[in-house]
């Protein structure tokens, strides 16, 4: 039902989520009942991005206010907060392409083939800025 949904999953005996998975709400389209799919692993990917990134779980604290956050909170993308931003060592490039990834709406969300896209861009910029060397786009 839609309720046990918005419950959320009910951990094991003892609190803990299961093993291998981090108890994290899933893609807003997911919790919408929206079903899983293509744009709902784009939104995983977004949040492995930010966790891989940054070395932190994107979203901690009570289901409740995560699934809030994820679902319902303003906006098209999911904006991080800005102490979620300073773990990405303020390359505002990075913030960008997180936030980019996590579009709340799937039917709008980047492909995978943008995805790579742009990560190749920021890696480019990212890489030049760390050569010294103008950046693609104060080139272009």
């Amino acid at each position: 039902t839609a309720a046990a949904v918005a419950a959320g999953p009910r951990p094991p005996q003892g609190g803990a989520p299961r093993p291998g998975t981090s108890g994290a709400p899933r893609a807003a389209s997911v919790v919408a009942l929206q079903g899983a799919g293509l744009p709902s692993d784009v939104w995983s990917l977004g949040c492995l991005a930010y966790e891989l990134l940054s070395g932190k779980v994107l979203f901690g604290g009570d289901y409740a206010t995560v699934t809030h956050r994820v679902a319902f909170g303003s906006g098209p993308r999911l904006t991080l907060t800005p102490e979620e931003a300073a773990t990405l060592g303020g390359q505002q490039d990075l913030v960008e392409l997180v936030e980019w990834v996590l579009t709340r709406d799937p039917a709008v969300r980047p492909s995978p083939a943008d995805v790579c896209a742009r990560v190749r861009e920021v890696q480019a910029r990212l890489e030049a800025a760390m050569a010294g060397a103008p950046t693609p786009a104060a080139a272009a």
